[in-house]
């Protein structure tokens, strides 16, 4: 195939969980309750992930959103994950105008991701969160498959 993706390995910084069992704190977003929903903040950044029902990723939250949190702790327990997860950002792979794009070939983010903005699953073995982000697509996954990961995106043209 000579379409080559072009794709960035980014760490994640400073990365919490919030996992809840009472109310959603207004701070993760007006449609921060609906599972599959990115909240960003005004600059386009990832503010909150709900992932999965009742759990959000916070990459690189600010000191305002993690107090905030804080005083909501009987509605949720939040967690310090650094070093947990690892982002990997594959150009093109969410554009509908470009369907051959060799990780499709795995992948069909339209079908996956339908009205979502994220959403967790196994892709190529390995555990990730999708994230649409326009015409990209950020896989967050835990830090201890990247070798898997980048061997098996690798077998879909896509070098990192």
């Amino acid at each position: 195939m000579s379409h080559q993706p072009n794709s960035t390995l980014n760490p994640a910084g400073s990365t919490f969980e919030w996992t809840g069992f009472g109310a959603v704190p207004a701070v993760l977003g007006a449609d921060a309750g609906t599972p599959g929903r990115v909240t960003r903040q005004a600059d386009g950044r990832v503010l909150a992930m709900h992932y999965a029902p009742r759990r959000w990723l916070l990459p690189a939250p600010d000191a305002a959103l993690l107090k905030a949190l804080g005083f909501a702790s009987g509605d949720g327990v939040l967690t310090e994950v650094s070093g947990k997860w690892r982002e990997l950002v594959v150009a093109g792979a969410a554009s509908p105008v470009e369907p051959v794009h060799p990780l499709r070939l795995s992948f069909d983010c339209d079908r996956v991701l339908g009205g979502r903005d994220c959403a967790a699953l196994t892709l190529l073995d390995c555990p990730v969160i999708a994230v649409r982000d326009g015409r990209d697509l950020s896989l967050w996954f835990e830090a201890s498959f990247e070798a898997s990961l980048v061997t098996a995106v690798a077998r879909y043209g896509v070098s990192i």
